[in-house]
This record gives structure tokens, sequence and C-alpha cells, in this order.
């Protein structure tokens, strides 16, 4: 036997399309989570940036991404009509955290969403009459995810279709992803190709931590002035691939100089001067090094990392902290290092140590470094007394003299 419903659900649809076509947002009901993957900026430097998606109805409705590693990259943004975008190009045409769409016909994913809204609020409405009739109940809850992916189609298709400018200027690339790269490659044009997928990230797994862990102390350690960095041929611990894709491969290691990471880079005049493969690693430190000569405060290591995390660089975090504990390395007889401790004073730490490494690593806020230039003799003497006094450590981790 044939079972029909007691509601007449397309005129119950039609109604309240009616009632919400003229009083709702329908924006608010578009996708929020579609991304926009640069591929080829991926591929190119090891790090994965991505762009985000929004139509906009009002100036006040725009989300504008942080310009730094970790988050979207830009706003790939379609305005609701001429004038919304009229303002928009107004005040944001030189922003490089936004790519504008030029004005067009949002009229079709316009019905589709607030048929979707329809829907949604119909089957809140008559709950009670729905719960009794398993038939309108079925084909409304059909009707609403056939929406919800028609609108999803529809979104994705005015991205696609629509005309970009970036900075004033047409985003000729053909491909979303391939304009989500180029303004990747624009933003962050001094980011170091690091291909290690264990460490090139913001947010590090386990392994990775562990991994990085124990290759920070290794360069503390006499290990980084033996040429195979005391890594074991015969073996390949996950640390070891990080050493050889970030350390070695980019020119930090150097054993046979008398500084043994970096000190190849401390009398470079000119950067086409080092291997190709080592100029960014180059750029990333030799500006790091100008930041904190230039500073009259105290450089903590959190800030640090934002200067690299920002652009022109837009590092990661993972690398950063490897990169941070490399170049304190190579600047330790000119920097002087500080601790906070648990009084929350700045305790001056006559060389670097395990104690300021996990801080490096873990606490970046409660570690920071002047730097200072001493004559060479008065540098030896430095040397001598900071091994001759030299810290151990507690079994809770503190230092004792």
């Amino acid at each position: 036997m044939f079972r029909a419903s007691d509601l007449d659900v397309n005129r119950l649809i039609l109604d309240w399309v009616d009632r919400v076509k003229s009083g709702v947002d329908w924006t608010e009901a578009l996708p929020k989570d579609k991304l926009i993957l640069a591929n080829a900026h991926y591929h190119r430097t090891g790090v994965m940036r991505w762009a985000m998606c929004q139509v906009v109805r009002t100036h006040e409705d725009l989300t504008v991404p942080e310009a730094k590693s970790g988050v979207a990259t830009v706003n790939f943004v379609v305005p609701l009509n001429s004038d919304v975008h009229a303002e928009l190009v107004t005040a944001y045409s030189n922003c490089g955290a936004l790519a504008i769409a030029r004005p067009m016909n949002l009229d079709t994913l316009e019905a589709a969403t607030i048929e979707l809204l329809a829907l949604q609020k119909l089957a809140d409405a008559e709950s009670e009459k729905l719960s009794r009739d398993p038939i309108a109940r079925t084909e409304i809850e059909s009707r609403e995810q056939a929406a919800q992916e028609a609108i999803r189609e529809l979104f994705d298709a005015v991205f696609e279709a629509a005309e970009w400018d970036y900075c004033g200027r047409a985003l000729e690339v053909s491909s979303l992803t391939g304009k989500a790269s180029a303004i990747a490659d624009s933003v962050f044009s001094r980011c170091p190709v690091v291909h290690n997928e264990l460490i090139n990230r913001t947010k590090l797994s386990g392994t990775s931590n562990s991994a990085l862990n124990k290759l920070m102390l290794a360069i503390l350690s006499e290990d980084c002035e033996d040429a195979s960095f005391g890594f074991a041929p015969e073996r390949f611990p996950p640390e070891k691939g990080i050493y050889l894709s970030c350390l070695q491969k980019k020119g930090w290691h150097t054993p046979d100089a008398e500084i043994p990471i970096a000190g190849n880079w401390l009398h470079v005049k000119k950067v086409k001067s080092l291997p190709e493969d080592h100029r960014d690693a180059f750029v990333v430190w030799s500006d790091a090094v100008k930041r904190i000569k230039d500073s009259v405060e105290l450089v903590t290591v959190d800030q640090l990392y934002d200067f690299w995390m920002a652009p022109p660089y837009g590092m990661t975090l993972g690398v950063c902290k490897l990169w941070a504990m490399a170049l304190f390395k190579s600047l330790e007889r000119h920097l002087a290092f500080y601790d906070l401790d648990s009084t929350k004073n700045w305790m001056y730490i006559p060389e670097l140590d395990e104690v300021l490494v996990e801080k490096i690593w873990r606490y970046p806020k409660e570690a920071g470094v002047r730097y200072y230039e001493l004559a060479d003799a008065d540098s030896s003497l430095i040397q001598q007394v900071a091994r001759a006094s030299r810290l151990t450590r507690r079994a809770d981790g503190t230092r004792c003299w």
C-alpha cells in the first residue's frame, strides 16, 4: 500500500521561504570550512599554507588573517554586491591578507541557502507534527541534505568562477590553488626551503618533539664538533633525518670550522658566495643576528620565534625551535643568556645549558639573550670562567653551583 503524508511539504517550504528571505543574513549559513591549499608553495618550500574563503555582505563581516605561519595566509573574499566591493577596495586595496573578487551574480547561491534556512526553520517549528508524520519528516530531511550539498557545490563554483584582485592587481593564475601559492610566495618571500615532514610544521607530534629535543641537546654537546654529529652510520633515528635535512643540507653544521655551528657564515660578505642550498638559511640566520644586535632590550626566545614566523620568512614553529638553538650556539661567544627564574626576575646564565635548552624548547618566554662585542682575549677569558663555574643540575632540574 502507498502511504502519503498528511502535510503539504511543498507548500510549507514555500511559505517558510517567504518568511525567511527578507529577514535573515543568508551568508551566515554558507560553509565556513572551505580552505584553498597552496600546493605549489608547499612542494617548493615544504611549508603547508592555505587560504580561507568568505562571502561578506558588510565591511564588519570581514575577517582579515594575521600575517604569520600557522594560520590562513589570505582570505579570498566575495562581496555581496558592487557597493560592498567598492567599500572593500577602498579600504583594503593594498592589504596583503585579502584577495577581493569582482562583483558577480550570487542569486542562485542565495536562493539555495534561503531554502536550506527555510527547511531548518520548518523542521523546528513543526517538530511535533513531523514526529507523527514520518513521511513528511523523511522528505524534509532529504531535501535539507540535498540543499546542503547544492550550497557547497554552488559555493565552490562561485569561487572558481570569480575574477580576483590582490593588492590592486589582477591575479592571472588560473586555479585557486595556484592563486593561493602565488600569494604565499609573495607574502613569505624569504621562507627557507626545508623538506622534512617531522619538524617543518607548527604542531609537532610526540615523535617529532622527542627527536627535536634530542637534536637540540646534541647541538649543546660535543657531538656537534663531530662530522657525523654523533650519529652511528648504521642507525637512522628520527633525529638523524631532521639533522640531515635541516642542519647539514642547509649549511648549519660546520665541523671543520672553529665554530661547529654556522661557523662559515660569520664572515660572509655576499650571499651568492655560499652554496645555493645554504643561502636561504644564511639569510634567516643573518637577519636574526641583526635583530638581536640592534635590540637595546633583552630579546626573548618567543620574540625570535615571532620574528621568524612573520613575513617575509613564515617559518614553522618546529624549524624555529631547532634553528634558534643553532643560532644561539653559533653566537655563544657573543651572547649573554638569561633565564626567567621562579621570582620572575631575569637571571644571567654564563653559557648554554640543559635547563636553558628546555626553556628554548618548551617555555620560550622564559629565556632571553643580549648581544655584546668583546675582544678575542676577553671572550676567551669569559669562556674559561664559564667552564670553570659550569652549572650542574639538581634532581628536580634546577641549577646549583
